[in-house]
């Protein structure tokens, strides 16, 4: 099954600079994490788009529709902090769930980063959309914010200035994206027949449509392998308890 596709934006560039602390910019440090970040999605099979690959500026309408018209799966938008705080954190859109931002922010804590949060952030001006325009204008792509750390903050600078942590933050993400991607992969139908031995030995198929497969694994529904048992499943409202009786 071919790969799924990502696009990955490393925030600010050129003119914008971003967050900055003395002679630390945002611009190099999201570059740099994201062009590690494509290295290793590729290594994984991954076609891989970036926003930019040079120290250029976009503008809010270019980076949104480079991202809109990529087709791909995820779209990752890369940023180091400001404002006194510490850690990182991930933010995803109003309209998505916070999976892909969760996984992420374990692997990057993982990795040595303190875990702030993962949160959504609504438009006061405009209720019901989302806040950061990255969301807002790159739909229908799913589109997460990740602030790696603080530039303004001693510890989270002493990580983010070292080339090789960036190295392994980038491989922590990749390993949240691909987690993700995979869960999300449409798991292939029941291919054998599942075949139930009861203790006289004698044969009964189970049905395939009373199956369920989860995360790779076969479940098989209990109410209904109770009675091809010839037990009687009873379930208790009151209690919340399931009873599986095969007293003969």
């Amino acid at each position: 099954m071919p790969k799924q596709s990502i696009t990955i934006d490393p925030g600010h560039g050129g003119t914008d600079p971003g967050a900055v602390y003395e002679n630390y910019l945002e611009k190099d440090w999201t570059l740099d994490i994201s062009l590690h970040m494509a290295e290793e999605l590729r290594k994984h099979g991954h076609p891989v788009s970036l926003t930019r690959v040079t120290d250029i500026r976009l503008t809010a309408s270019q980076r949104a529709k480079l991202v809109r018209e990529s087709g791909t799966a995820v779209c990752i938008s890369n940023h180091i902090n400001s404002g006194g705080g510490e850690g990182a954190e991930v933010i995803y859109s109003l309209h998505d769930e916070r999976y892909l931002a969760a996984l992420i922010l374990e692997e990057l804590a993982a990795a040595g980063m303190k875990k702030r949060r993962v949160y959504t952030r609504e438009s006061t001006r405009h209720p019901g959309k989302d806040y950061y325009y990255i969301h807002r204008d790159t739909r229908p792509i799913e589109t997460v914010i990740i602030e790696y750390g603080f530039i303004d903050n001693s510890n989270d600078r002493a990580k983010l200035s070292k080339p090789e942590f960036r190295k392994e933050l980038a491989a922590a993400t990749v390993r949240g994206i691909t987690e993700y991607l995979a869960l999300a992969e449409p798991k292939p139908p029941l291919s054998a027949s599942v075949m139930i031995i009861d203790q006289s030995g004698r044969k009964i198929e189970f049905p395939k449509e009373k199956t369920q497969i989860i995360q790779g694994n076969t479940y098989l529904e209990g109410r209904e392998l109770t009675n091809i048992l010839g037990g009687k499943a009873r379930w208790d409202a009151d209690s919340k308890t399931a009873t599986f009786d095969f007293k003969r």
